[in-house]
């Protein structure tokens, strides 16, 4: 999926906060779009997206697997402000 519009953004959001508790396909399937669409974001997008995915870390117990790949959005760099 490529950002296009601001409905795309809700959509990689949903997408995002659907499978942040699951350890299911769609987190690999959110993942690949937040990294591959990550300079499209804008600095607020990309902090939103860390604290999120922070938060679900911290909340839900999920798996060593799915931690891991979650890490891989964390290591992404939020542009500055």
């Amino acid at each position: 999926m490529e950002l296009e519009f601001t409905d795309d953004k809700f959509v990689l959001f949903a997408l995002m906060r659907y499978a942040l508790p699951r350890s299911t396909y769609a987190v690999n399937i959110a993942i690949e779009n937040i990294i591959s669409n990550w300079d499209k974001l804008n600095y607020f997008d990309q902090k939103q997206i860390h604290e999120e995915v922070i938060s679900a870390l911290k909340l839900y117990s999920l798996t060593s697997v799915d931690k891991k790949d979650w890490q891989a959005v964390l290591d992404l760099k939020i542009k500055k402000e």
